[in-house]
C-alpha cells in the first residue's frame, strides 16, 4: 500500500487520476484487487462502491467525517478514473432513461434531423454515427457545462443516432451519401 503523499502526487500529475481526490487512486487500487464493497452499473459503466471505514479515514484525513458513508469510483470512456456520488448516479440513470428526442434537442437546439444530416454530408461525412460523435465532442469542447449534464458520450451518440433513425428514412440518408 502506498503512503498518502504518493496518492497526492498521483492526482497532481497528468494522467487518469488528474484532479481527483487522493483517495480515488487508493480505492481504484482496491477495486483492481476485487476489494470493493458493492458494484452498480449505469448503462455499460461500472461503478465500484466502497464503505469508508476508520482505516480509510486514518490514511485520508479528508474522509474523517465520512466514516460509514459510501464513495464510488468509475472509469469514463477515455480511461479517466473519477469519483461518483449518489446524486450523479441518480442523474445518470435519468439520462439513460431519457427519450432520444430530448437528447437530440439538448444538443442541437432547433436544428432538425434533416438539416443536421445535410450539413454533415456537405462537410464530407459518410457515416451518421461518426458525424454525430464529432458533433457532440465539438459541442462539449465549446460548451463544457454540457459535459456535466451526462455521463457517457457514447450514450449520447447512441440516443441521437436512435432518434435520427426514428425520424429520417434510411433511403434519405443514403441519398445524402450517409451510411448507418
Amino acid at each position: 500500500m502506498r503512503h498518502y503523499d504518493e496518492y497526492v502526487d498521483i492526482v497532481e500529475r497528468p494522467g487518469k487520476f488528474e484532479g481527483e481526490e487522493p483517495y480515488v487512486p487508493y480505492f481504484y487500487d482496491m477495486a483492481m484487487e476485487g476489494a470493493q464493497d458493492d458494484v452498480s452499473f449505469v448503462g455499460d459503466m461500472q461503478i465500484d462502491w466502497f464503505r469508508i471505514d476508520s482505516e480509510d479515514a486514518r490514511m485520508f484525513p479528508e474522509l474523517e467525517d465520512e466514516v460509514g458513508d459510501w464513495v464510488g469510483i468509475a472509469e469514463d470512456y477515455q480511461g479517466f478514473i473519477f469519483e461518483v456520488d449518489e446524486r450523479e448516479v441518480e442523474k445518470a440513470m435519468k439520462d439513460y432513461r431519457e427519450p432520444p428526442v430530448e437528447v437530440w434537442g439538448r444538443f442541437t437546439g432547433d436544428q432538425s434531423v434533416d438539416e443536421f444530416m445535410k450539413v454533415a454530408a456537405d462537410q464530407g461525412y459518410t457515416n451518421v454515427r461518426e458525424a454525430i460523435h464529432d458533433y457532440v465532442l465539438d459541442i462539449i469542447e465549446r460548451e463544457p457545462e454540457l459535459a456535466d449534464r451526462f455521463v457517457d458520450v457514447e450514450h449520447v451518440v447512441d440516443k441521437m443516432e436512435e432518434f435520427v433513425l426514428e425520424v429520417m428514412p434510411r433511403e434519405d440518408l443514403r441519398d445524402l451519401g450517409l451510411s448507418i
